[in-house]
């Protein structure tokens, strides 16, 4: 979970470069399952063959989770990211714990709690604080495409349980990045927003497709060794602090004494919240 949570800060960073380079959002997020579907064959091809039996019965929610967490949130992920900074980012997808437990609760019945209760509400505080700075009423489009797209993720993670009571991280990540690349290709070649990358561009999106690929499978493992919720805690005390430090270095980002305020607000949250007990294995 440690080497997910680094994983995923430098991710955003790779996809902020990327992206203030040139690179157009949709064809960013159409292109990188490619590689990661190589990635996985390459290195897990005796496994995932091993259990290809087994996809049936899993079918539908390897559907779900593909369509939602691998094609629709890339979409609103480097939409959000081309319209904010790569700090705020890191710290608003902290939010998609708020949805695990919220959909976690929902599905699998779990109760969160006065605790719960209270880290929900510090992470709605350190969202607001975050995307609005304190002085806007209405946050920046970015910054709500980022905390969409932690929805989706958490959508995506919660229903990737199922299939991990059988499958490996490997297989449901590759039938993830497979599903979710159909239909990110599909919507890119009905969009058109761009010629097929150039050179330079296909090393923002392989760096950005290696680093989430297996920030996913260590991710997925997690869930299948210690239950969702808690992993999904984990990573998200990790990313944001690894993102701002990067974002910090590459890109010379910070944040306002008010952002700062909210980003510990949200930590606490995220914190408190991991230190619940979870019946999720």
């Amino acid at each position: 979970m440690t080497l997910a949570g680094l994983l995923a800060g430098l991710h955003i960073v790779i996809n902020k470069i990327g992206l203030a380079g040139g690179l157009h959002p949709l064809t960013f997020a159409a292109f990188k399952p490619i590689i990661s579907i190589v990635v996985i064959v390459t290195i897990f091809q005796r496994r995932v063959a091993a259990e290809l039996p087994l996809l049936r019965a899993e079918l539908k929610p390897l559907l779900l989770m593909g369509v939602v967490g691998y094609g629709v949130a890339p979409i609103t992920l480097f939409y959000g990211q081309n319209l904010t900074s790569a700090t705020n980012s890191a710290f608003l997808l902290q939010t998609e714990p708020l949805f695990v437990v919220a959909l976690a609760a929902l599905i699998f019945e779990e109760r969160i709690g006065r605790q719960g209760v209270a880290s929900t509400l510090l992470l709605l505080l350190g969202a607001y604080l975050i995307t609005t700075g304190g002085v806007r009423i209405v946050p920046r489009l970015g910054d709500s495409l980022i905390l969409l797209t932690a929805l989706l993720f958490g959508v995506g993670d919660v229903v990737a349980k199922i299939p991990l009571r059988r499958l490996s991280a490997s297989t449901t990540a590759l039938l993830g990045y497979t599903f979710g690349g159909a239909f990110l290709i599909a919507v890119w070649g009905f969009a058109s927003p761009s010629a097929t990358p150039s050179p330079h561009e296909w090393l923002w999106i392989a760096l950005s497709s290696l680093t989430i690929t297996f920030c996913t499978i260590f991710l997925y493992e997690g869930i299948r060794r210690i239950g969702v919720s808690r992993s999904i805690l984990l990573v998200y005390l990790i990313t944001p602090l690894s993102a701002a430090v990067l974002a910090r270095i590459a890109l010379g980002e910070s944040m306002t004494g008010v952002q700062m305020l909210g980003a510990a607000l949200l930590l606490c949250g995220v914190a408190l919240m991991a230190s619940m007990r979870q019946e999720d294995k």
